[in-house]
């Protein structure tokens, strides 16, 4: 028996081999399988991201170009009521430059004419 026991070692030995190479393949073939599936979850998640990105960008650009668009406005606004203090300053100046150069009347200063007051009337004594 020892003989023959001794020869069934190598074919039990490449049996043996041959089981566990094919378990390793399999176990290859689905770790490689696991990784693609990996990687394609995780190129989806970068597209969702980018996409994603790529929408609140356009959203920020949105509310800027808003912004941008009041910050105008105001800044119009401004430069029309600056520009209308301005005229009517100048204005002013005229005026008052214009009543220092009018020639006095009799050796006096012109002055504007005062408003009328009205007096009551005494009552008539009977």
């Amino acid at each position: 028996m020892n003989g023959s026991a001794w020869k069934l070692l190598p074919a039990a030995l490449v049996s043996l081999l041959t089981v566990l190479f094919l378990v390793l393949w399999q176990a290859l073939a689905q770790q490689t399988s696991v990784l693609k599936s990996l990687q394609e979850q995780v190129e989806a998640i970068e597209q969702r991201e980018e996409v994603n990105n790529r929408r609140l960008l356009e959203e920020q650009m949105g509310t800027l170009r808003l912004r941008q668009q009041s910050l105008e406005r105001q800044f119009s606004d401004l430069l029309k009521a600056v520009k209308q203090q301005r005229e009517q300053d100048e204005k002013q100046a005229r005026e008052r430059q214009k009543a220092e150069q009018q020639p006095e009347a009799n050796g006096r200063p012109f002055l504007p004419p005062l408003p009328r007051l009205e007096l009551p009337l005494p009552a008539p004594q009977e």
